[in-house]
């Protein structure tokens, strides 16, 4: 759905929304098959996966934007059109470093964790760990985050958490100089991310988040129980109180410039 008018010779407005509600077994990140095959993060038989939440999904997009022009004179005129974007988070899943329903991945020389969690009610009983203080960092990754507290006692469904909403401005200016030959020519400035604000999102987003690592059996016999250490989160990244399930993406959080110079005609 998109709106656009134009107010006035030197105003222009733009609104517009996008719903979407994509569901797939697997995401296509490679070219090759076996990194696909790898990434897809499972819970069941790797060669039948379940239906469901995609990678790519963005439920709620916004786009607003408001175009300014002004005549300079001498055959010049500056545009400037500052934007707003806003949208859903991507959708995420937490996995196991380490094989641990042994269907070859992570085998020898790959580099694929594609297990999905069991999600405890207790993580200080249900699992046994490398050290035991991992157990209270585990809990409170659970319990701080409801789309992992939701599932426990049971394994984690491929991409049920989601990251927050991300706001982000833009902002473009354009510089017209007068004709020259058949065309014109345009000075481009655009600002990216116009006030530095923080957009989270996971930090593998196409794998799932590693949250714990297999690091072998009890008493290293096939029939001992497995042994866990954690490598998930610990951070409190918005400053709630709680242990954020994402963290904060350096490059999108930064004030981005780009500046080109065109010929049009």
């Amino acid at each position: 759905l998109e709106v656009n008018r134009q107010m006035s010779e030197w105003l222009g407005l733009r609104a517009g929304y996008t719903y979407s509600n994509v569901d797939d077994t697997q995401g296509l990140f490679s070219s090759q098959a076996t990194s696909n095959y790898g990434r897809n993060a499972i819970r069941g038989n790797p060669n039948d996966p379940e239906l469901t939440n995609s990678s790519f999904e963005r439920p709620h997009r916004i786009v607003l934007s408001a175009t300014f022009l002004a005549d300079l004179g001498r055959n010049m005129a500056l545009e400037v059109t500052p934007t707003y974007f806003g949208q859903s988070g991507n959708p995420y899943s937490f996995v196991a470093r380490g094989d641990i329903n042994g269907d070859g991945y992570r085998g020898q020389g790959i580099s694929r964790d594609n297990d999905l969690i069991y999600i405890p009610n207790n993580a200080a009983t249900e699992y046994l760990w490398q050290d035991p203080g991992d157990a209270a960092d585990f809990q409170a990754l659970i319990d701080d985050n409801e789309c992992l507290s939701s599932q426990a006692g049971s394994l984690m469904k491929r991409n049920s958490c989601r990251n927050p909403w991300s706001n982000v401005f833009g902002l473009r200016t354009v510089l017209r100089f007068g004709s020259i030959g058949p065309g014109g020519v345009e000075l481009v400035g655009d600002v990216f991310n116009l006030f530095g604000n923080k957009v989270f999102r996971t930090a593998d987003i196409d794998r799932g988040e590693i949250a714990i690592r297999y690091r072998g059996r009890e008493g290293d016999v096939d029939t001992g129980r497995m042994i866990f250490s954690y490598e998930g989160s610990t951070a409190d990244n918005n400053g709630d109180g709680k242990v954020d399930a994402y963290e904060l993406f350096q490059t999108a959080s930064r004030r981005q410039i780009q500046l080109g110079l065109r010929y049009v005609f």
